[in-house]
């Protein structure tokens, strides 16, 4: 997982129950209604438990080849 330090923002997480900064890396994501696991997709993750809180709009096309999105 390599982040990306240029990209940060803050973000209210569920997991840990308040606003956090986030930070863009990439992470393997699992799709719902699938379960297809894709590869390295950019997300913006929660800096204090690494949870993915979103995914922009530059990994929609990555995610749209797996049936996402």
């Amino acid at each position: 997982m390599q982040a990306l330090l240029t990209d940060s923002t803050a973000i209210y997480c569920e997991h840990c129950k308040r606003t956090v900064r986030t930070r863009a890396e990439y992470h393997t994501v699992q799709l719902s209604r699938t379960r297809v696991r894709v590869p390295h997709v950019l997300v913006h993750a929660c800096v204090e438990c690494g949870e993915v809180l979103e995914v922009p709009r530059e990994s929609y096309p990555q995610l749209r080849a797996f049936g996402a999105a």
